[in-house]
């Protein structure tokens, strides 16, 4: 169908009633199981493009043993779209990762900011974060 007039055309995302998304979480923490720190859900009339994320992970005191510990940013499938992770004992050594796109959450999805650490003492200072707009879809 052509269409003759942009009077009909659908408005762009940003003009479909936008809110913006912040999620984030800051802070440091003994070792823990997989920890949700913040979701963010869409309602069954929006989507979202989450157009920016960013997470770092930071050793903060010596553990008395090293395990895993990890950032992630976990989409609608479950997957993780973005990921730090470390197992070293060194204070210091930051990881950062950022997202290099915009991500589109369909309607009724969610993104998902978790932490973990498998060691045994120390801390870990942790920071996930997001940003998106939700629109009508």
């Amino acid at each position: 169908m052509r269409v003759g007039s942009f009077a009909v055309a659908r408005p762009a995302y940003y003009d479909r009633i936008p809110t913006a998304a912040n999620p984030a979480y800051y802070g440091q923490a003994v070792p823990h199981a997989q920890t949700t720190r913040w979701t963010v859900t869409n309602t069954a009339a929006q989507k979202m493009y989450v157009d920016a994320a960013s997470i770092t992970i930071i050793r903060a005191t010596v553990p008395t043993t090293s395990g895993l510990y990890y950032a992630a940013i976990f989409g609608p499938t479950g997957q993780p779209l973005l990921m730090v992770h470390q197992s070293v004992a060194t204070v210091g050594n930051p990881q950062n990762i950022s997202s290099g796109g915009s991500i589109l959450v369909l309607q009724s999805q969610s993104i998902t900011g978790v932490t973990y650490d498998d060691s045994t003492g120390g801390v870990v200072t942790y920071g996930v974060f997001a940003h998106g707009i939700q629109f009508d879809a």
